[in-house]
């Protein structure tokens, strides 16, 4: 009891501090902190329309040379899901080039619809898309042009998919005959539970008081039984039509050719010293590998694989220090070592976008900037954030005013984060952002200047 009562004063002068009040500062501080958190850096203050000559047109990709100016990879548009949108009409096919100021400056010819593009520290722009990797001087020039690493030899591709196939439609088969199993089950069930209130309803003494009621009581339950009935035969018959359909496990040519299409499409490409790489789908499964080559486009090696991605998209970036991945559907960026080696990942599904990356896939591109800090794009949200190497968020660059989906929205930014661009796929445009004290002083200054006048 001696040491209770010692311990009394004590407990309430805990009680005490826990209970005094917030001062000011602390509370200010803290509302500082919070605010913090939620300004953006930079806003949007015009667009660059890439495509406004040809409503047909695509813009699937841009990157920023060593001068600042924007090439944007042009062609037959790229839908936001991934799917590539057929065009009767021959459509410009090639590389259009902007200067910082957006002004069109040239157009760069290519053979295939490029539909992911990056600048290397060689001073050369590498393009892919529809199955190739090409590289081209500043002026343009292509340089060299080869088939994209994934796909290699044709016909064994061709074998490769063929055996896919096959193994796809056994699974589905399988997958439908256990359906169909629990389908006649449902049915067989279903049909007895309607015969047993059948009987109960004829059943029923119409001398009764409570008759009339319990009849309707019943009714009711045998509609719901009938409707549910109804149900699982159309179930059971469109389960039976599955089955007859995986049946013929041979691949017509339009089949192949439609999955080549698929497997050739070049989700991004990235050059430093080190070489090359290229991700595209995997040849084998729905995942996507990363592929690095020399600055030939010779030895080609798989480094990463297996990453998952949604629409169609998956963005690898590369600097001195490794691969950046913006692994959409596992709403992370990954960093590894030019061999393909894990280094760290960092992220997380936060539908808030606080601590990580919101929407149903993302962040869905990266890039980089001053002081090694890495930006991340959202499709959806239009969001842009900034993290360091240790993926700790210490920024939000703002959102771009993009139309809404499931894509590629790819992010560049010059080096001292003067101006920060952002695809709008479907828009056909590119968003530009500068720094809000920029422009809150250049709106001052109009303001004055009409004043003034």
């Amino acid at each position: 009891m001696k040491r209770l009562a010692a311990l009394i004063p004590c407990i309430a002068a805990l009680g005490m501090i826990l209970a005094a009040p917030i001062s000011a500062d602390e509370k200010d501080k803290d509302k500082k902190e919070k605010t913090k958190e939620l300004v953006a850096s930079h806003k949007q203050v015009s667009t660059i329309d890439v495509c406004k000559d040809n409503k047909r047109l695509g813009l699937n990709a841009f990157c920023l040379d060593s001068s600042g100016n924007i090439l944007a990879a042009v062609g037959q548009s790229v839908a936001v899901y991934g799917r590539t949108k057929e065009s009767s009409m021959k459509l410009e096919r090639g590389v259009r080039v902007f200067n910082k100021d957006g002004e069109k400056i040239a157009t760069w010819p290519l053979e295939f619809t490029p539909q992911a593009i990056g600048f290397g520290p060689d001073n050369h722009v590498y393009v892919g898309g529809e199955g190739k990797i090409a590289k081209l001087d500043r002026n343009g020039k292509v340089l060299k042009m080869v088939d994209a690493p994934n796909l290699g030899n044709r016909e064994e591709l061709i074998k490769k998919l063929k055996a896919e196939h096959i193994k796809r439609q056994k699974s589905l088969k399988k997958t439908y005959e256990r359906l169909v199993k629990t389908s006649e089950k449902n049915v067989d069930s279903t049909k007895d539970k309607i015969a047993k209130l059948e009987k109960q309803i004829e059943e029923i003494d119409d001398e009764d008081e409570d008759a009339e009621a319990e009849a309707k009581k019943l009714n009711r339950r045998l509609k719901t039984y009938k409707r549910q009935l109804s149900s699982y035969e159309r179930s059971l018959k469109a389960y039976k039509r599955y089955i007859a359909n995986t049946k013929n496990t041979e691949m017509s040519e339009a089949q192949v050719e439609q999955m080549i299409l698929r497997k050739s499409k070049i989700s991004s490409i990235s050059a430093t010293n080190e070489g090359v790489f290229v991700a595209c789908q995997a040849t084998e499964g729905y995942g996507f590998d990363v592929w690095r080559t020399d600055n030939s486009f010779e030895n080609a090696k798989k480094v990463v694989k297996n990453l998952s991605g949604c629409c169609g998209q998956m963005d690898v970036q590369t600097r001195a220090d490794g691969i950046y991945v913006a692994e959409n559907s596992r709403h992370r960026v990954v960093h590894y070592g030019f061999d393909g080696k894990k280094i760290h990942s960092f992220g997380k599904r936060d539908a808030k976008g606080k601590k990580g990356f919101g929407s149903c896939c993302n962040p869905m591109n990266v890039c980089f900037c001053k002081d090694n800090l890495i930006l991340t794009a959202e499709s959806g949200t239009g969001r842009i954030m900034q993290f360091n190497t240790k993926g700790e968020r210490v920024g939000l660059i703002g959102n771009g005013k993009i139309t809404g989906g499931c894509k590629n929205v790819a992010v560049h930014a010059t080096h001292d984060l003067s101006t920060v661009y952002m695809l709008d796929l479907t828009g056909r445009k590119i968003c530009v952002l500068r720094p809000r004290k920029e422009t809150e002083t250049s709106a001052e200054k109009s303001e004055g200047e009409k004043d003034e006048k």
